[in-house]
């Protein structure tokens, strides 16, 4: 785990933080979100083209349209299990070809590759996909909740990855399993620490901030 640096975030990034932290959506969430701000730091904050639009939900497309300017208004999801399916078919053709695939056709944890279809900086990139997570929750309930445990669980290997590919423009590594060593990533890009959930009843209490004068 890290201790979350938000010195420096822009005005979006700690807006969406705040938002998505205290959703209090587990610990595999929370060190995707954690690990999204070492992943913008690491492109300077810019704000880029944004991840294809292929399969995508409309519930993304009514809420760059609509709800954008409220971070905390969500899209209605009317149909859970549709929203699944679609999320799936769209997160899976985001990813870059060398990822292995299930039974299902969707990617799982594994591979090594280079991270180029994903490098999306800024406010329409990773970001979104973090914020689709946190509707689907809103939503589920037993028909997709295993599902959405299967994805927060995969975004955030890939959040992990690319952070880890950002080291000092090194090439890319290869990580088998959550949570992926984070020995080689380089000091400016993170501060190490121990883990923030406890793990004898599982909570998560809030992680603390580190905030340089």
């Amino acid at each position: 785990m890290i201790i979350v640096d938000d010195n420096g975030w822009p005005q979006w990034v700690r807006q969406c933080f705040d938002f998505m932290e205290a959703k209090q959506l587990g610990s595999v969430f929370m060190r995707a979100l954690e690990w999204w701000t070492v992943l913008e730091r690491s492109y300077n904050w810019e704000n880029g083209k944004g991840l294809s639009v292929a399969h995508r939900p409309e519930e993304v497309t009514e809420w760059l349209k609509v709800l954008r300017r409220n971070t905390a208004k969500s899209p209605s999801i009317k149909d859970e299990v549709a929203y699944a399916e679609k999320w799936w078919r769209w997160w899976g053709g985001l990813q870059p070809s060398w990822r292995p695939r299930g039974a299902d056709g969707r990617p799982v944890v594994g591979g090594e590759g280079d991270w180029a279809d994903l490098k999306k900086p800024g406010k329409n990139g990773l970001l979104i996909v973090l914020l689709t997570l946190t509707w689907w929750d809103d939503a589920a309930t037993d028909a997709t909740r295993s599902q959405w445990h299967a994805a927060v669980e995969d975004v955030s290997w890939v959040i992990v990855s690319m952070a880890k590919e950002a080291r000092s423009g090194a090439g890319p590594m290869r990580c088998v399993s959550p949570p992926c060593s984070l020995l080689h990533i380089p000091h400016h890009l993170y501060r190490k620490r121990a883990s923030t959930t406890d793990e004898a009843s599982g909570s998560r209490p809030r992680p603390k901030r580190v905030r340089r004068s």
